[in-house]
């Protein structure tokens, strides 16, 4: 399995950006907190087979805080799944 960094470096290398949304028990995967690949470019953002699975929350935060990404927090017009996104 990729890491979170080795998978933004090739993002980069494309010119696009690296965005990582966090789901709570998402349908696919009920259950788990689950770290989803986009990535964004001036078109916008696009999902990826890239998808990280954690059994907590905090769990996934600690990783995501590892590879010096931030948080943003949802908007209220996101899926109600969607805890939070990494940049």
């Amino acid at each position: 399995m990729m890491l979170f960094g080795e998978v933004r470096a090739r993002v980069h290398e494309v010119n696009c950006t690296a965005m990582f949304t966090v789901y709570d028990s998402p349908v696919d995967v009920p259950g788990f907190i689950v770290v989803r690949l986009f990535i964004v470019n001036k078109h916008g953002a696009k999902p990826t087979a890239y998808a990280w699975t954690f059994l907590d929350l905090v769990e996934a935060r600690h990783a995501l805080e590892r590879e010096g990404l931030f948080p943003l927090p949802r908007d209220e017009a996101d899926d109600p799944k969607i805890v939070e996104t990494w940049l």
